[in-house]
């Protein structure tokens, strides 16, 4: 897939990865410049959740989501969703910082999962950012991505979507 529009301009090389589907831009510095999420983000590291940045939502933004993502053969997992964002938070820091209300990851735990793909072969994640126009109406701690998804339909005004590659270290 695509990482980038065909529009947008080539990135620089001090500039770390962006992403654009749907009219917010995302990136992270713990991209990088192959389009691979650094070992220390992921179960090869010390599992740190990577740092994020996005570009201001539309107007009407009262706060953001976030959900970081990946399609395995046999389903969809999840492996960090933040939501209640506010809406002047244009970033998370390395480690996730104290922003928003965390959401279930996959093994139904709050917090950021690390990914840890099994088989040989580069698996590609995805982190989504959407920007909202009112509070996404979910409990402090238990929205898993599906519920996230389910209670911003109707209240989405904006959303990107970033890709980025990561392959097991010692992998076969």
């Amino acid at each position: 897939p695509d990482r980038e529009r065909r529009d947008d301009p080539p990135p620089r090389r001090d500039a770390p990865p962006r992403g654009r589907q749907g009219g917010l831009a995302v990136s992270s510095e713990a991209i990088g410049e192959d389009g691979r999420l650094r070992a220390r983000h992921t179960c090869d590291g010390d599992g740190t959740p990577p740092p994020l940045e996005w570009e201001a939502g539309p107007d009407g933004t009262v706060e953001y989501a976030l959900a970081i993502w990946h399609e395995a053969p046999d389903r969809l997992k999840t492996y960090w969703v933040v939501h209640g964002i506010p809406a002047d938070v244009r970033s998370i820091p390395a480690g996730g910082g104290d922003v928003g209300t965390v959401g279930l990851n996959d093994k139904g735990r709050p917090g950021y999962d690390p990914p840890c793909s099994r088989g040989p072969g580069v698996k590609t994640y995805h982190v989504t950012v959407w920007a909202l126009a009112a509070p996404a109406r979910l409990p402090p701690r238990g929205a898993s991505r599906e519920a996230l998804l389910e209670a911003i339909r109707g209240i989405t005004l904006a959303e990107g979507t970033l890709s980025f590659d990561y392959e097991r270290q010692g992998e076969e």
